[in-house]
């Protein structure tokens, strides 16, 4: 059977899977630095892919195709990245596709990891029978993508369903990096964190103040554990998914969305809350969307890339 070579590119870490039929044959991880060029990586990829297919007795001929995800808006088309991001920008500069052609001689295609994830999940994990669905992911920051009878939305100029995170929560709240204000990533997303957390009049008097990273991981656990502040930090963050989550149904009208990440770990003080505020505040029957956790983890991006250069190539 054909194989892909599926690279979701990320801020610490680029993973790297060979795929067949929806399962992952087998899979690496290249670490990566602050504003790290992908030119110099791809010596590293390269040897990478030729390692995996040599351990797993996989000859080049049947790769079928080779699909990269990206952190950013990404024209799927013409295969440009849209945004600018802090790592891979030069992206553009490089002919991937001719690389491509030249080592294995297959297609390249280009994709959102958001929209990645999100095919993965429809095709091979928590959205399987469904043709209507949205998908947040919530890490770095608050990404999206949104399934539309059976059709992944894009939009006009790419941005269709990916900027959940950047929708206005608050507009009297703080600037976002994206320079909108009043992001949802501003209020609960892990870039915004330590400030939002050393910033409160509780801190001092908090086990986070003694903290060495402050992320969710660390929230979460000492909220269970009943300390104020993180019990504050926790509550106010699921809220203001739980309203990004409302926003997107009253904008898609999905059937589910499905709620994905690292923080899906503590996704028992996450999901009920969510459901709850989505029953409540929607124009929809109580039940009518579901709220459901991610089952591919950080998988899902290189199980949706399989289908979409899959698709693309048939």
């Amino acid at each position: 059977m054909p194989i892909t070579i599926a690279l979701d590119l990320g801020g610490t870490s680029i993973k790297l899977a060979l795929v067949k039929e929806g399962g992952i044959i087998e899979s690496s991880n290249i670490p990566v630095n602050d504003n790290t060029r992908l030119e110099p990586i791809l010596t590293t990829i390269e040897q990478s892919i030729s390692d995996l297919a040599s351990k797993n007795g996989i000859a080049s001929s049947q790769f079928e195709g080779i699909g990269m995800a990206f952190p950013s808006i990404v024209d799927n088309k013409a295969g440009k990245i849209l945004s600018e991001y802090v790592k891979y920008a030069d992206v553009n500069d490089l002919s991937l596709q001719s690389w491509s052609k030249k080592l294995w001689g297959i297609p390249l295609l280009f994709e959102n990891d958001a929209r990645a994830a999100l095919v993965g999940e429809w095709q091979y994990g928590a959205g399987i029978g469904k043709t209507d669905l949205v998908q947040m992911t919530i890490g770095t920051g608050v990404g999206s993508a949104v399934l539309i009878d059976g059709k992944v939305l894009r939009g006009k100029h790419f941005l269709a369903g990916n900027l959940g995170g950047h929708v206005t929560v608050n507009y009297d709240g703080d600037e976002c990096n994206c320079g909108n204000i009043g992001c949802l990533e501003t209020v609960a997303s892990t870039w915004a964190l330590p400030t939002k957390v050393s910033s409160h009049q509780l801190f001092k008097e908090s086990r986070l103040s003694n903290a060495e990273i402050i992320d969710f991981e660390v929230v979460f656990k000492l909220a269970a554990e009943n300390d104020p502040l993180a019990t504050i930090i926790r509550d106010d963050c699921v809220n203001a998914w739980g309203f990004g989550a409302i926003n997107l149904v009253h904008s898609f009208d999905p059937q589910a969305i499905i709620i994905g990440g690292g923080i899906m770990q503590s996704k028992l003080q996450i999901l009920p809350q969510i459901q709850k505020m989505v029953d409540k505040h929607t124009w929809l029957p109580p039940g009518t969307v579901e709220i459901i956790a991610a089952k591919n983890g950080n998988k899902a991006a290189l199980l949706g890339l399989d289908y979409l250069v899959k698709q693309n190539v048939n």
